[in-house]
This record gives structure tokens, sequence and C-alpha cells, in this order.
């Protein structure tokens, strides 16, 4: 068990790697489902055309994305779930555009009054509904600290106590906490049935919380990352010249430490850099790395 690292700058190397695997390491029985996470329905129909035209059929492979393959996993690990995360931001719209007209007589809510005054026809509470749900989907991924400060009583502004109204009958089962949940069960001595692999295609990025449930994950399963990066070479901490600016402002006196390198490298793919600081960075992540680099052409 364990994490396998395969990275490259080139899609296409990436794919030859996952279709040999799928080729040569077999699941233990053929009636088992092959897993391959991708970033969007677009990539997962090019991955399956192009593992069909490789080996002559691609078949039992499924092609689910990050978030709903994470949801059902945790659904199958704790106990039935419902099909669809009470917290996505479609129903967290909804369910805030319900709870604002109950809220804003609050002092804590004046602000939100007072932008909602002439809002007759709900047309302003519902665009506001769905950027104030947008903002609490990212606190989960993204913040997950402040979430669990939320619904354990802290803080006293009007999205803290928003929020505790969004998860009242819920019984603790949003995302951040079912998650946590989650990662002890997979640590824990437990001898449950999990996936036997499980592939992620070119995900740029991955939030915080969902690398721990891979981590945890990887105990009990083969985890394959297939990661596209630009370069071989160590390209998280190289700072754009816009970047190097404010820190000679700021801390002139570090300034000089950081390089540019590359520019387009340096401002180009910020998420795939926070990504592989977050792989790399997790020391107790069993993992093995493989590279498959090409060398541009040259009309490259």
């Amino acid at each position: 068990m364990g994490l396998h690292l395969i990275s490259s700058n080139r899609v296409e190397s990436l794919l030859d790697r996952l279709s040999d695997t799928l080729l040569n390491q077999p699941l233990a029985s053929p009636f088992s489902n092959e897993v391959v996470i991708v970033p969007s329905r677009v990539m997962s129909r090019w991955v399956n055309l192009q593992l069909a035209q490789k080996q002559g059929i691609a078949a039992n492979i499924s092609y689910p994305l990050l978030a709903s393959w994470i949801w059902q996993l945790t659904s199958d690990v704790l106990g039935k779930l419902p099909p669809v995360e009470p917290l996505a931001r479609e129903l967290s719209s909804w369910k805030i555009y319900g709870l604002l007209p109950g809220l804003l007589d609050k002092n804590e809510f004046e602000s939100l009054r007072h932008y909602l005054m002439d809002d007759s026809a709900g047309l302003k509470r519902w665009q506001l509904s769905t950027r104030i749900a947008d903002a609490f989907d990212r606190y989960q991924y993204y913040r997950p600290d402040q979430i669990r400060g939320w619904s354990a009583g802290e803080g006293d502004d009007w999205q803290a106590l928003l929020w505790r109204q969004l998860i009242l009958d819920l019984q603790g089962k949003h995302r951040v906490a079912l998650l946590e949940r989650l990662v002890k069960k997979l640590q824990s001595a437990d001898d449950g049935s999990y996936p036997e692999r499980i592939s992620l295609f070119a995900m740029s990025s991955m939030p915080p919380l969902f690398i721990d449930v891979l981590n945890a994950l990887s105990l009990r399963s083969e985890i394959y990352l297939y990661q596209h990066s630009p370069t071989n070479h160590y390209w998280a901490d190289l700072k754009s010249k816009k970047e190097l600016s404010r820190k000679r402002i700021s801390q002139p006196d570090e300034a000089d430490y950081y390089d540019s390198g590359n520019d387009l490298l340096a401002s180009w793919g910020r998420q795939g850099q926070a990504l592989q600081d977050l792989l790399l960075s997790n020391a107790v992540l069993p993992s093995v790395e493989h590279e498959a680099y090409r060398l541009p052409d040259n009309g490259s």
C-alpha cells in the first residue's frame, strides 16, 4: 500500500503510464471497478478514448470527479449518507436564501439588512445567497479551522451565526466534520472493505482536506497520482517578478534569497505549486516517485 507519484511535462506520457499500469497490473478480480479520478468530464472522455485506442477496449472504468468520489467514499466507510452533500453549493444557496429573512433583524446582520433594503423581488437576496454559499463552500475546503471554530460556537459575526443556523439540523454531518471522522476511521486498525487501487489523473489542485484523506487511504489502498508538471525540478519556491518587488518593500533583507528563475514558470500554475508543496510536506506519506519527462522537440 502507499502512494505512487508519476510526474511528467506531457499528459500523453502520463496516459502511457496509466495504460501500462491498468494493463500489466490488473485488479485482483476482473469484476472490480477501476477508478480513475479526473478534473473534468472532458478529460474523462479523452482518457477513455485513448485507453480504448491503446488497449482495444476500455471497460469497467469509472471516472468520477474528486469531490463526488470523496463523498461516496465517506458514505461507504462511515455509513449511509445522502447521495448529494447537504451543504453542496447549490443546496446551500437555497437554504441560505430561506434563512436570511429570519436573521436580518439581528444586530450582527445590519450590513446585510442595509444591502437588501430595496429588494422587494428577492433578486438581490438570491444573488447574495449564492455568493455566501460559494464562500462557505471554499471555507470548508481551505479554511477548515474556521469552520471547526464556528461549529463549536466561536465567533459572533454574521457569518458565524449564519453558519450555525445552516448546520443546525445536520447533527454534525457537514463536510469538515465528516472528513475528520473518515480520516480517523482510515487510520484506525479497521479491516473494512476499501478500493484496491485509486488513480488520480492530471489533477492540478486538491484541497488540503482531500490530501489528508488520500494520505489515510494510502494505508489501505494503492494510490496512483499522475501529476502534470512543467519541469522535473522543484519549482514551488519560485517567485514572480511582481512578488519579488513586494518582497523588496515588505522584507528587504530577505528579498535576495528568492529567485524568479524562468519567468513563465514562476508566474504559471500557482495551484500546481501549492499541490506540489502539499504532497512533499507530508513526510509520513509512504510514496514512490516515478518521472516520465520528455525533452521538448526542436520545433518547440
